[in-house]
């Protein structure tokens, strides 16, 4: 019992290191940068603050990302790589879901 913190440590130290994310930890740091760069330079032009959240809000769902994909494949983000990344920072503007429902 005494090896397994240590070896628990060693296991995230090399996930961190190699970019892994262990447990489904939430959206990967990285990609949510690259989408919230793309969305500062390309959207907020169009779309500012709270009016960029109501349209995440209405096209964005967790559960399925296809219909944001799609739209966004139209809509200034021709690239599949930089799409996922723009819905990755997306869904990080989004409210928390209610447990309750």
């Amino acid at each position: 019992m005494k090896l397994l913190a240590p070896s628990l440590a060693i296991v995230g130290a090399l996930a961190a290191w190699a970019g892994v994310q262990l447990f489904g930890s939430g959206p990967d740091a990285e990609a949510v940068a690259r989408g919230r760069a793309h969305v500062e330079k390309t959207c907020v032009g169009c779309h500012p603050g709270s009016q960029l959240d109501v349209v995440a809000a209405r096209r964005l769902d967790p559960a399925d990302r296809d219909p944001m994909d799609r739209f966004l494949a139209g809509h200034h983000v021709a690239d599949p790589a930089l799409r996922a990344d723009v819905i990755a920072y997306l869904e990080t503007r989004l409210p928390a879901a209610d447990p309750e429902s």
